[in-house]
């Protein structure tokens, strides 16, 4: 298993050429990650895949709830990708499932992401949010993983 896996376009910033899409079929039917499942078949078509400097603009959640629930879907979805293809796992995804057994530890960093913050950006108010925001990022994620792994009875 690699330890950080290649990149995978998403497709609210992907354009897609009608032959690819002819040659390997459209979106699959999960309900989140079938952006990273549509491009890993790209890639394994071996279809030319470039990264241009294009703007994307594009919603993000609102509140730190909506931000935890979007992350636990993410989890669930890398466990169905590697149901799929097992080189869509890598050891970077088993992070969040680390930080969310070893929660209390993990606590620790949150001070020095918080002087971090301060330092980079020269400004307290977002570094605020991250006691709520980082917890939020790798328990929804970890949480989400470990529950996909547990549930039998999930839709591919």
């Amino acid at each position: 298993m690699k330890i950080k896996g290649r990149y995978y376009p998403r497709s609210f910033n992907m354009g897609v050429s009608r032959e690819v899409v002819d040659k390997i079929g459209g979106f699959g039917n999960l309900r989140n990650g079938q952006d990273i499942e549509f491009s890993n078949r790209i890639i394994k078509s071996g279809a030319k895949v470039v990264q241009s400097s294009a703007f994307v603009y594009h919603k993000r959640r609102s509140t730190v709830w909506s931000f935890f629930k979007q992350t636990f879907r993410w989890g669930r979805a890398r466990v169905k990708l590697y149901r799929i293809d097992r080189d869509m796992l890598c050891v970077i995804h088993l992070l969040p499932v680390v930080v969310t057994i070893f929660f209390p530890v993990f606590l620790l960093v949150i001070p020095v992401a918080i002087i971090g913050c301060v330092i980079k950006y020269r400004e307290i108010k977002p570094a605020l949010w991250l006691p709520l925001v980082i917890p939020a990022m790798f328990m929804g994620y970890g949480l989400g993983f470990i529950y996909e792994i547990f549930n039998n009875n999930s839709n591919i």
